[in-house]
């Protein structure tokens, strides 16, 4: 069993496709090669598309419009500079007389160009003024992480039970004032309390009526 050989085209055939893939001549009496108009055809879109790639549409007219600025009064501050400005003459009246009279306030507030209402929302936005006269002893009872954990919640309400006032506030008689800190810097004794600048650690609500007795006896 052999292959079968195929028979072969006819040459006719392949000159005819041949012929079929050469290019057109040019006309008689015309000097362009072939190819060559569609060379510069080729080259005008070339151009064309480079040039509306890079070019830009012009800037349209931009018209400046002042805005309208609104002064302030002479003689008065604005409200930042007036809320700023509070805050100073409040500490130094508070430095004065330990805490704040409303008679200082309302002149702080005038001098700040702000209401009275302004100034009082600023010192009691911040905890450390305060507007009540301080107590004779001044009590600051650490509500830190490690105090806390230690029990300083219910050595704060054992005080609050002895001397019948809530943080903030000061006794009748005038002789304890009682303050919440965020920390006093001895979780080494937690939990902490600090009474005039002496501080008191390890400090258990048994030992608490003890502690206030030696600060009575100093009337």
């Amino acid at each position: 069993m052999g292959f079968e050989s195929v028979p072969s085209l006819p040459l006719e055939g392949l000159e005819t496709v041949d012929a079929a893939r050469r290019p057109v001549p040019a006309s008689p009496g015309t000097t362009t090669t072939p190819g060559a108009a569609d060379r510069a055809a080729l080259r005008t879109d070339s151009a064309r598309a480079n040039g509306a790639a890079t070019a830009s549409p012009a800037p349209p007219d931009l018209k400046v419009v002042p805005l309208p600025v609104r002064r302030a009064e002479p003689g008065r501050d604005t409200p930042a500079a007036g809320r700023s400005s509070i805050i100073v003459l409040l500490q130094q009246v508070q430095e004065q007389h330990g805490y704040l009279p409303r008679p200082e306030v309302v002149r702080c507030a005038g001098e700040a160009g702000i209401s009275v209402a302004q100034a009082y929302g600023v010192a009691s936005f911040y905890n450390f003024f305060k507007l009540t006269p301080p107590g004779q002893h001044t009590i600051r009872i650490c509500q830190g992480t490690a105090c806390h954990v230690q029990g300083a919640q219910g050595l704060l309400e054992r005080v609050q039970s002895e001397l019948g006032i809530q943080p903030g506030e000061t006794t009748p008689d005038g002789l304890f004032s009682l303050e919440t800190v965020a920390c006093l810097g001895a979780c080494s004794m937690s939990p902490a309390v600090v009474i005039d600048g002496e501080v008191f650690g390890r400090v258990t609500s048994r030992q608490v009526p003890r502690i206030l007795a030696r600060y009575r006896r100093r009337k």
